[in-house]
């Protein structure tokens, strides 16, 4: 092997090292409750009505969330959560039409709200309420 294959082969392993070290450091830490209300614009329980695909290119998927109660704030009568994001271990366990979840919700530069603590800011209650467990 020439001194000029060895040199690349040792950039490239050593690129992919750093790449793939650099890759598993996104770990979404969770934040305490009150970490994350404290950054919510809003928290509220809310009901999913429907639906927006990434279809308009926006980069992710909308849900129009109905509040049922309200916890801090006061979130309008409809209000777009983003899930379904690009970034995977942002997306929060969200959001089935008819389901309700608790919301720590704040506004980006859009106008859309996201989960704060991304994952960990989006609670669902369905199974909870359903089975009649508060």
């Amino acid at each position: 092997m020439t001194i000029l294959k060895k040199t690349l082969l040792t950039v490239i392993l050593a690129a992919f090292s750093i790449f793939m070290s650099s890759a598993s450091c996104y770990e979404l830490k969770q934040q305490s409750l009150e970490e994350k209300a404290s950054k919510s614009e809003f928290v509220f329980i809310g009901s999913v009505t429907r639906i927006i695909k990434n279809t308009q290119n926006f980069g992710y998927d909308l849900a129009i969330i109905t509040p049922v109660e309200a916890l801090k704030g006061a979130p309008p009568k409809d209000i777009r959560i983003i899930f379904n994001g690009t970034i995977p271990e942002d997306q929060p366990n969200c959001c089935t039409p008819g389901n309700t979840y608790l919301f720590f919700v704040s506004k980006n530069p859009k106008g859309d709200y996201y989960p704060v603590n991304g994952r960990y800011g989006i609670y669902p209650l369905s199974t909870i309420i359903k089975n009649g467990k508060r």
